[in-house]
């Protein structure tokens, strides 16, 4: 039947809003496993588990590092253990979950990572108002600029990254170890050969952690939250033609009431900051600590390059603050001051 027009609950609307239900269930299996947990937790673990395998400590790069991917093993083992396996219960993908993810990253290539790539991929270079991909480039813009800065001053030519063992060492079991299940190993790079291509996979792995992860976390709540927007589950198999949908068979067909709870409160968990987090840019007055607290690159121009950093970021924040002024629902979720350093949550 012809779409209904606007927010009705009359008998002919029933039908439509039945089947926006079961998309929005698909796409929530989508958001929760391949998004979410997959590109936003899982391939961050690939990276850690490498770094700390590879790169002593006093290595630059893994001082540079390490504020991003400290404590991501342990929230992912957590995840694990805690929600994945819960996911079977109360998800329509259910024991398909594994299947799932590998599917996502079957599809998953590097080039994903590389942000201004990921959205001309997506064709969304020139949509206006879009203001996750002008937020998402200032700061990978800002990235880049900080990591080249960091990698000129460890490496004086290309040839020094291409004769380093353990940047090597580090690529090489990210591509042989971490993805090599998967199609010609997400195309990640087995070894880098000159500061362009590490500053470029370094970016691309501070801001998968950070940003990211922060654009599809905390906006849990608010798209999550309210169980019949975005059901995790459908509990009967779509109408066959010509059956009757009423509001009871709707009822009938999205989650318990215990499985919505829990959804609610895995949600509203998601959405709110842990009490140990730190932020790319501080707030010192409200107790909010940054990189500039948490680094370790301590040399004076280290010290240097963080200190830029610092200010980069605030001048995108200021920037964000004033296009919010003219906004009827301002856009603030990678607000500098608003996205964690790692992924805690």
């Amino acid at each position: 039947s012809e779409k209904p027009k606007g927010l009705t609950t009359t008998p002919e609307s029933l039908p439509w809003l039945l089947a926006k239900m079961y998309l929005k269930c698909a796409e929530t299996q989508v958001y929760a496993i391949c998004s979410h947990y997959s590109r936003a937790h899982a391939i961050n673990e690939v990276f850690a588990v490498s770094m700390f395998r590879n790169l002593a400590s006093a290595h630059p790069i893994h001082r540079l590092l390490l504020p991003h991917l400290n404590g991501v093993i342990a929230v992912n083992v957590q995840a694990r253990h805690s929600l994945i396996k819960a996911f079977g219960g109360f998800l329509s993908v259910g024991d398909e979950t594994r299947q799932l993810i590998s599917n996502f990253l079957n599809n998953f290539t590097y080039e994903d990572l590389i942000v201004p790539k990921w959205f001309e991929k997506q064709d969304s270079m020139e949509l206006p108002g879009y203001w996750l991909r002008d937020d998402a480039l200032a700061i990978w813009n800002a990235i880049s600029e900080f990591v080249a800065e960091i990698v000129d001053l460890t490496y004086p030519h290309d040839s020094f990254v291409a004769t380093d063992v353990e940047i090597q060492g580090f690529c090489n079991e990210v591509v042989t170890f971490g993805f090599k299940p998967f199609k010609e190993s997400c195309g990640f790079p087995s070894a880098l050969l000159d500061k362009a291509s590490l500053t470029e996979l370094l970016t691309a792995i501070i801001f998968n952690v950070s940003a990211y992860h922060a654009s599809v976390n905390f906006q849990a709540l608010k798209y999550y939250g309210f169980v019949p927007g975005a059901p995790c589950c459908m509990t009967m198999p779509p109408p066959a033609q010509g059956e009757e949908v009423n509001m009871k068979r709707i009822l009938k067909t999205l989650p318990p009431q215990e499985i919505a709870q829990v959804v609610m409160v895995i949600a509203y968990n998601l959405a709110h900051f842990s009490p140990i987090e730190k932020f790319l840019l501080g707030e010192p007055g409200k107790g909010r600590g940054g990189l500039i607290d948490e680094t370790l690159l301590v040399g004076p121009e280290q010290h240097d390059c963080v200190k830029r950093f610092e200010l980069r970021l605030s001048i995108i924040r200021d920037k964000i603050h004033e296009r919010n002024q003219d906004l009827e629902i301002p856009y603030d979720v990678l607000c500098p001051n608003e996205v964690p350093l790692t992924t805690q949550t």
